[in-house]
């Protein structure tokens, strides 16, 4: 077509612009095309910026799907392209905040990009020392340091997709608690926030009360992951900002935009017995699953995850 020549020069800049710029462009491009093609001139503004719109989103997830088709597999198992991707996480942050100072935008909108292009960047050389190790991870030969690096990565990239579906059927916003055995005798506990991965994700701890809520919890689930590990020792970190997703209640009350309200925490609720708080969670838990099936077109399969070896 005549007119994609004038489209594609502008498909980074969509890719990386945020919703208003992205309607800006829009409009631009809109304009633009009908000053130089009569028959586009024909047609009403909102008619146009429609499809042009639809042809940029389309080519985004085209353009984005072919730079990296040589190195991602349908099966979803380990390939280069992902042991390179979890080995060298820090490098493609920092291309992707890089590309997010130069571009004025959230770093979620270049991040695709940023690892796209760092990986176009190895030689041959490289690049087929992460196929080894790739296959040395598929045929169960890699060491256990890079093994669980790996599976820490596929774990934040299933829970990056289940809180992407509980705010989008749900309007939930969600954190979560992960348990990893380390030495001998103790255990890494971590809260993990992804809301960064959900557009126009806000941090919890933007919200006042937040500790207040999640210190029971997590008190519960350190003790719970102790028991589960057999171990006395627990190193308790926490990654991203603390998040009041899985707070005991068992009710979930969200304002009109979606955020949960923090409900004040009655005064000593963090030196409640341990089998009181494990009541609540349980209640908290309860209304939780039930309501996430109980949405339409809402599947449920991380009611079954209870390890991270469960993660293929």
């Amino acid at each position: 077509m005549e007119h994609q020549p004038i489209l594609s020069e502008k498909l980074r800049s969509y890719d990386t612009a945020d919703a208003k710029g992205r309607k800006t462009l829009v409009q631009s491009l809109c304009q633009k095309l009908k000053t130089q093609f009569v028959d586009v001139s024909n047609y009403d503004d909102i008619i146009v910026e429609t499809k042009i719109q639809e042809w940029l989103n389309n080519h985004t997830r085209h353009v984005q799907e072919k730079a990296t088709k040589k190195c991602m597999h349908v099966s979803g198992k380990p390939n280069a392209f992902k042991v390179w991707d979890a080995l060298e996480r820090d490098k493609v942050t920092e291309a992707a905040r890089a590309l997010m100072a130069e571009k004025g935008c959230n770093v979620s909108k270049v991040w695709r990009v940023a690892r796209s292009a760092e990986w176009a960047k190895l030689s041959e050389e490289e690049q087929k020392v992460y196929e080894e190790k790739a296959e040395s991870w598929r045929n169960g030969t890699l060491d256990d340091k890079m093994k669980m690096k790996l599976r820490e990565q596929q774990m934040m990239q299933y829970l990056k997709k289940f809180a992407k579906t509980m705010w989008d059927t749900m309007g939930i916003r969600m954190a979560f608690m992960l348990a990893y055995p380390k030495e001998a005798g103790s255990l890494k506990v971590e809260m993990v926030e992804v809301n960064h991965a959900i557009t126009n994700g806000t941090p919890f701890g933007a919200y006042p009360g937040w500790l207040r809520a999640y210190q029971p919890l997590a008190k519960v689930f350190s003790e719970w992951a102790k028991g589960e590990y057999g171990v006395t020792e627990t190193m308790v970190t926490v990654k991203k900002t603390p998040a009041n997703c899985m707070r005991a209640m068992d009710k979930i009350w969200l304002t009109a935009n979606g955020f949960p309200l923090l409900p004040s925490v009655p005064k000593g609720t963090a030196e409640a017995p341990l089998k009181v708080m494990k009541v609540q969670v349980r209640d908290f838990m309860n209304h939780h699953y039930a309501l996430a099936k109980g949405v339409r077109n809402c599947k449920s399969p991380w009611t079954k995850l209870n390890s991270i070896d469960d993660i293929k």
